[in-house]
């Protein structure tokens, strides 16, 4: 039993070589993760946050008002 938590330890800690085309294609992976959930995310909240607004007594926004 202890020979076999020994063995995963050590998978654990080995690290893993890419090549630097694996990592360029995993940095543009992640860039593109990021845009979309700022696009996918972010926007829709800020809206509904603008067009719900935080309280239900709070005003109306109007485009004046937002600049």
């Amino acid at each position: 039993m202890s020979k076999y938590l020994v063995d995963c330890t050590a998978q654990a800690a080995t690290t893993v070589k890419l090549s630097t085309e694996v990592k360029q294609r995993m940095q543009q992976l992640l860039k593109c993760v990021q845009f979309a959930i700022h696009c996918i995310f972010i926007q829709p909240m800020i809206y509904l946050g603008i067009k719900r607004g935080a309280d239900p007594r709070m005003p109306k926004s109007t485009i004046l008002s937002l600049l």
